[in-house]
C-alpha cells in the first residue's frame, strides 16, 4: 500500500482486514502522513506489517527527488513508531541514482509492483477487485493505496478471495 496513512479512515479499515485474516502487508508511507497519524503507524507495526518509505511528501518525481526527501521520511516514520523503514518505493515508479544510493545508505530494499490496480484512477471497488484478483499470481506484488475508501472497500473482498484461492498474503 502506498501514500498513507490516510486521513479518512481507509488505512484503519484496511488494518481491520489484515487483523481479521492474520495476514501481513507492506506500507510505503509518506513521512508527512506518518508524522500526523502515529497511532495508525504503531498499529501497523503491532500487526507485523512491513514499514516502508515513499518519500516525505510525494511531491517530487524522478531526478527531482532528493536525498532529503527520502531521509526525512525515514526519520518521520522512526519518530512515529520507533522503527526505521526497511523498503523504499519511488514516487510514480520513476527511479534515480539519488534514490538508489539513499535507499542503500538507509538499509532499504527497493520494491516495485507487478499488478497495478489503478485504484487511484478508478476509485471503483469492483474494478480494483477485478484487477487484483485477475492479476494475482504466485509472487506478485499488488499495488494499492491506503488513502482511498474505495480501496478499503475492495480490500474487504480481495483478501478473503485470494486466501480462498490459496494465496498467502505477505510483505515484500
Amino acid at each position: 500500500f502506498d501514500d498513507g496513512p490516510g486521513y479518512n479512515g481507509a488505512s484503519d479499515k484496511i488494518l481491520d482486514v489484515i487483523e481479521k485474516y492474520h495476514i501481513k502487508a507492506t506500507f510505503f508511507m509518506l513521512g508527512s502522513n506518518a508524522s500526523n497519524l502515529t497511532k495508525n503507524v504503531k498499529r501497523k507495526v503491532a500487526l507485523g506489517c512491513q514499514i516502508a518509505n515513499h518519500t516525505y511528501n510525494h511531491d517530487h518525481y524522478g531526478k527531482a527527488v532528493t536525498e532529503a526527501d527520502v531521509v526525512k521520511c525515514s526519520d518521520a516514520v522512526y519518530k512515529a513508531c520507533g522503527k526505521r523503514p526497511t523498503a523504499f518505493r519511488c514516487p510514480g515508479g520513476n527511479m534515480s541514482s539519488v534514490m538508489q544510493n539513499t535507499a542503500k545508505k538507509e538499509g532499504m530494499i527497493i520494491a516495485y509492483w507487478s499488478v497495478d490496480t489503478e485504484d487511484w484512477k478508478s476509485r471503483n471497488p469492483a474494478q480494483i477487485i477485478s484487477r487484483a484478483e485477475h492479476g494475482a499470481y504466485d509472487g506478485s506484488i499488488i499495488l494499492m493505496h491506503d488513502i482511498y475508501g474505495s480501496t478499503a472497500d475492495a480490500v474487504e473482498k480481495i483478501v478473503p478471495a485470494l486466501v480462498k484461492k490459496g494465496y498467502q498474503i505477505v510483505t515484500v
